[in-house]
């Protein structure tokens, strides 16, 4: 079991390396290719892997339940409202409003039992786990806020709350991706769950860059070779995600995963990783990172 808690946040860590790798890539190629490049090379990835290492029969694909084969639309659905979301509201609000839907939507699907998870029952534990990552994530924001002063535009309340309700709402959808896959992998295996998933997202952002090119053409320049990394890093966050969920439900998947991601991106914002701005490490966010820690190991251990 405790090899699965560090699995699960290791493709945290992973998450916290692939958006700055995928935005360092769209700041040369543009949104839209870079959102294309990420599925189209986790595809290529995936088909490579299920050649050598596949055991599953991608062809029992055809008698999945509808549902089962949407896990790469709410993928899409993540990265679109992202790209809406972050100029408007800045990344700590984006981060902050994506992460409180995780968690509310990975809580509803245990405590209801949905997609043939175990089902969890509300004790104080996870209720006092939960409200720790609240305020860990709300901490950290805040502070990211601080230090990025130019994402402290005033708006009205109007103009935030749209922004702020397609966040909470593509995060409800990043949870319940993590059971449709796995789901889908009870029929097909699990590599080949994965390559569903990636070339179901794979044609939405056909669909977006074809839209974003008729609208504006723009040229494309991959200069630094790791920013074309950030399918793989994909690929490996799929996976985890299909071979944990089962075995430790969506709420401890999204706790361990949060602390993975904001362990990585405090490493990365501290040394200036993958083109990023150096953040000082202040008290506030190293508390948040703590209260995240704490209310994991409530959720996902007790």
């Amino acid at each position: 079991m405790g090899g699965l808690f560090l699995l699960a946040a290791l493709g945290g860590v992973l998450s916290s390396v692939q958006g700055p790798t995928n935005t360092a890539l769209a700041k040369t190629t543009g949104r839209a290719f870079a959102t294309f490049f990420s599925f189209c090379s986790g595809s290529l990835v995936l088909f490579i892997l299920i050649q050598c290492l596949g055991s599953g029969d991608l062809t029992l694909v055809t008698t999945a339940e509808p549902w089962q084969v949407t896990g790469g639309l709410f993928g899409f659905i993540v990265i679109v409202s992202t790209i809406f979301a972050t100029p408007r509201l800045g990344v700590a609000l984006t981060t902050m409003s994506l992460m409180v839907g995780k968690i509310v939507s990975g809580v509803a699907i245990d405590l209801l039992g949905l997609f043939g998870l175990h089902q969890r029952t509300l004790t104080l534990e996870l209720a006092m786990g939960i409200i720790l990552l609240l305020v860990g994530i709300t901490l950290i924001s805040i502070d990211r806020k601080r230090a990025n002063p130019q994402t402290n535009q005033t708006r009205s309340v109007s103009q935030i709350i749209l922004p702020v309700i397609l966040m909470f709402i593509a995060g409800c959808g990043n949870s319940i991706q993590a059971p449709v896959n796995a789901s889908l992998s009870q029929v097909v295996g699990t590599l080949e769950a994965t390559l569903v998933s990636f070339l179901g997202g794979l044609m939405c952002a056909s669909v977006f860059l074809l839209i974003s090119q008729l609208r504006a053409c723009q040229s494309v320049s991959i200069q630094k070779p790791w920013t074309c990394l950030g399918g793989l890093y994909g690929v490996c966050i799929c996976i985890v995600t299909i071979v944990v969920t089962p075995a430790l439900g969506t709420t401890s998947l999204v706790s361990l995963q949060m602390l993975g991601q904001m362990t990585g991106g405090l490493i990365i914002d501290t040394f200036g990783f993958l083109d990023c701005m150096k953040l000082k490490i202040t008290v506030m966010r190293a508390l948040g990172i703590a209260l995240i820690a704490i209310g994991s190991l409530f959720v996902a251990y007790l």
